[in-house]
Formats: structure tokens, C-alpha cells, sequence
């Protein structure tokens, strides 16, 4: 049995009652695991062919419960973006609610970017998502993995909340992951049992009514606001949504999708929804959707400030698609020094500091195009050569960075380099050797 907090022990007794005694045992078992499918680059059925092992479906979503000593995050097929390691209670709340494929939505506390992946699946190319993370680092780390799942329809930003404002009403769809005291991660993660304190679910609690306002300076009449947070506190969860409800009274409470209540449960009302781990496969999670009942006409011109790139820049670029690529007719522009194939929805961005702007082709460097990591992960089977590796040596050289020898004597230039065919990163093949292009940050340790 882990340490728990006294007070947490008290509050846990009085949210639960009967039930208490059943939510502790489930401290002496191991926490829940899982992988979320990358729909943009594969199918469940697809992936369970390539690991055979997974087998035990997640029955809301296209995933599998893993087991939680399973180590899939150096799996090819990681790397290659066709997965995402997820808590499954943190999977419901992007799944919440109905969301448009043609949507603007805005994930504002993202990273490291589970949700937000989920939130761009659910979008086509006529969708856009903003995913914000005010932590620097931390939206490094949220910009990497949009970058490896491929999405094209993603802006990753890193501003403060009250610096976001300045788009707009711009957002049909807003999620709020809140930070919270982080109950639901006391399994998984010791460290938050000794970050507990008697006074976090207060403290939070007036921070999460905080970010909760602001976002309706950002929210289109019409649209929802998906709150959620990883703690079993009410005054982080039920009194918070409460709260707002009680002070913003164009707002209410919208219907949970039916598919997910059989894997959640509730308190107080049956559209404020838990995942508690001793009745559901999860560690924690609440979740509420907030429908905005006005109806008003907003003018959102948000013109974006890409820039077109000059003749002689698209003439380097085109040439480099053409000879490389199947890729025609590109709307090319340029974002500070970046060449870009954006979304197909632009916004202005200006005063907002950006880490990922749609797709970053590359840039141009004494008149040559240097191609970016992201092309290859997002538009890699696209090239003209792909290097298949299939030998399990070949791929964990590739990984780390190293050259790698091949069959192919008769390619030369830049490649995609792949596993099944699903796109790892590039390189540069000549004379069957490949030049690795695989970035020093994201390769395996050399043993």
C-alpha cells in the first residue's frame, strides 16, 4: 500500500463512502497502461498485426490496454508515429462530445499532447488545432510528438492564456486539461503523492475558475468548452464546473456521448462524468462539456502573416519536391526563415510565440532546400525512394543515428526511410549507403 496523504485518505472517505474501501485495494496493483492508434497513419487492425501482442481492445477507442511494465516507447512503430502512449481514463475526455471535422479548436494546457492528438484525428484538413502549452520545454516536448504523428492540421504555441485572447472568439471547440493536484497520477507517478498538500485542491480550484473565464474571450457563440483534470477532488472538479455555470448563465451543461458511460461513472450529475480506478480501466479523470447558448454573429478576420515565398525560394523548393517527391501543387509559404505547408485554416499568429506552424518542410540554406525532420514524418511516403529496413539490426542503427548500409546500389539522393513501410525520418543514399538524417535529440542511446 503506498503512503497516502492523510487529508487525501479523509476527503477519498467522505467522496466515495462505501465504496472507499474497494478504491484503496487498488493501490496494491499495478496502474493501467495503454496506446492510443494513430488513425492519420494506421488502423487498430493494422497495428495488431505489426505487434502481435496487443490484444486487450480499448472498447471507447482505437487503442489497447498494455501491460504496465510493456516498454513500446523505442518500438519502430513508435517512432514512426503509428501509436501514442496513453493513460486510457485521459482518452475520454477529448471523446467527450461531438466535434466537426472542419472545427477550430483549441487544446490550451497540452502538452505533452495525448489529447491533442485526439483532437486532430477527429479533424480533416479543413479543421485546424491549436495546441498551446505555456512551459517552454514542456511545449518542445508537445511539438516533437505532433511532429512524429504526423499531423498537418496542428499550430503548437507556447503563450500564457491571457496572451492567446488576442485571437478572439475564434474556437467552436476549447479543452481545458486543467492543472490540477493530480490524484489520478499517485500510482503512476509516487512524486505527486509527496507534491500533495492540504491546501492544493482550494488553491487549484480558484486557478482552474481562472482559466475556465478567460477561455470565453475565446470560445464563438455556439461552441464548448471540454473541462477536464487527472484528480478525484470535487472542489477541483464538480464545484469548479458549478461555479462557472452559477456565473456565466449562457452557459450549460452538455450531454456526454452515450459510448462512453459504461466506462465512467458519477456523483452528483450524469454530464459531469469520473473515471474512478477501482470501478473503471483508468487512474483517474473528470470531465464536463460546457455548450455557449449564444447565438451572435461574430467578424473573425484573423488574417494569417505567412509570408509568400520569393520566385527564386519556390523555384529551390519546387525543384527539390519535384526531383524528390510525388508531391504537386503545395501551397508553399514562409514563417521565420521555415518553409511551410500550413493548414488549409491560417490565423495570425503575430505576438504569439510558435513552435509548429502545419507542416515544416525545411529551409533553404546557400541556395540549397535542407529538408526537416517533419517532412518525413508527415509526408515521407511520399518520396520517390523509400528504403524499406526490415532487419531489426538495421532499424535500431537507423535509430540512433548511425549509417546504414543497404541492397540499393542504384539510388541516389534524399530517401524516406521506413519500417513496413510507414516512414521513420530520412536520409541521403548513395552508392547503398544511407547518410542518417535522423535528429540527434530524438535517437536511442548508443549501449
Amino acid at each position: 500500500m503506498k503512503n497516502l496523504p492523510n487529508e487525501f485518505i479523509v476527503n477519498m472517505k467522505e467522496l466515495l463512502k462505501d465504496e472507499f474501501e474497494k478504491f484503496l485495494a487498488i493501490y496494491d496493483n499495478p496502474y493501467t497502461k495503454a496506446i492510443r492508434v494513430n488513425t492519420k497513419k494506421t488502423t487498430t487492425e493494422e497495428l495488431q498485426k505489426l505487434i502481435p501482442s496487443l490484444n486487450d481492445k480499448i472498447p471507447f477507442t482505437q487503442g489497447f490496454y498494455i501491460n504496465a511494465d510493456d516498454k513500446l516507447g523505442n518500438n519502430p512503430y513508435h517512432h514512426a508515429g503509428l501509436f501514442y502512449v496513453q493513460e486510457p481514463s485521459a482518452m475520454q475526455p477529448a471523446l467527450c462530445t461531438e466535434i466537426a471535422e472542419d472545427a477550430v479548436v483549441l487544446d490550451l494546457c497540452a502538452s505533452p499532447g495525448g489529447k491533442s492528438g485526439q483532437l486532430a484525428e477527429q479533424l480533416s484538413n479543413k479543421g485546424l488545432l491549436v495546441s498551446n502549452e505555456i512551459i517552454t520545454a514542456r511545449a518542445k516536448i508537445l511539438k516533437e510528438n505532433m511532429d512524429r504523428l504526423g499531423y498537418s492540421n496542428v499550430i503548437v504555441t507556447s503563450t500564457t492564456p491571457q496572451n492567446l485572447t488576442r485571437l478572439g472568439k475564434m474556437f467552436d471547440v476549447i479543452l481545458v486539461d486543467a492543472p490540477c493536484s493530480g490524484e489520478g497520477l499517485f500510482r503512476k507517478e509516487p512524486n505527486a503523492i509527496n507534491e500533495w498538500n492540504s491546501g492544493i485542491n482550494k488553491m487549484n480550484n480558484e486557478r482552474q475558475l481562472e482559466l475556465l473565464e478567460l477561455v470565453t474571450k475565446l470560445l464563438k457563440p455556439n461552441g464548448k468548452i471540454i473541462y477536464s483534470t487527472c484528480t478525484f477532488s470535487k472542489l477541483e472538479n464538480e464545484e469548479v464546473v458549478n461555479k462557472f455555470l452559477n456565473k456565466f448563465d449562457n452557459f450549460k451543461l452538455e450531454k456526454i456521448n452515450d459510448n462512453l458511460k459504461p466506462h465512467s461513472t458519477y456523483i452528483e450529475n450524469e454530464n459531469l462524468r469520473r473515471v474512478l480506478p477501482h470501478l473503471n480501466k483508468g487512474e483517474g479523470q473528470f470531465y464536463a462539456c460546457l455548450k455557449n447558448t449564444e447565438n451572435a454573429i461574430i467578424d473573425n478576420k484573423n488574417y494569417t502573416y505567412l509570408e509568400n515565398l520569393k520566385a527564386s525560394e519556390k523555384n529551390i523548393v519546387n525543384e527539390f519536391i519535384t526531383k524528390y517527391t510525388n508531391l504537386k501543387n503545395l501551397n508553399i509559404k514562409s514563417y521565420e526563415g521555415n518553409i511551410l505547408l500550413p493548414p488549409e485554416k491560417e490565423i495570425n499568429t503575430k505576438g504569439i510565440f510558435v513552435l509548429k506552424y502545419g507542416i515544416n518542410l525545411g529551409k533553404i540554406e546557400k541556395h540549397r532546400f535542407i529538408p526537416n525532420h517533419n517532412f518525413f514524418t508527415s509526408l515521407g511516403t511520399n518520396f520517390k525512394i523509400c528504403i524499406n529496413l526490415t532487419c531489426e539490426t538495421q532499424i535500431t542503427n537507423y535509430l540512433k543515428g548511425e549509417q546504414i548500409e543497404v541492397n540499393d546500389t542504384t539510388s541516389n539522393g534524399y530517401c524516406a526511410v521506413c519500417v513496413n513501410g510507414y516512414a521513420l525520418g530520412g536520409g541521403k543514399i548513395q552508392n547503398g549507403k544511407i547518410n542518417n538524417l535522423y535528429p540527434k535529440y530524438l535517437r536511442l542511446k548508443q549501449n
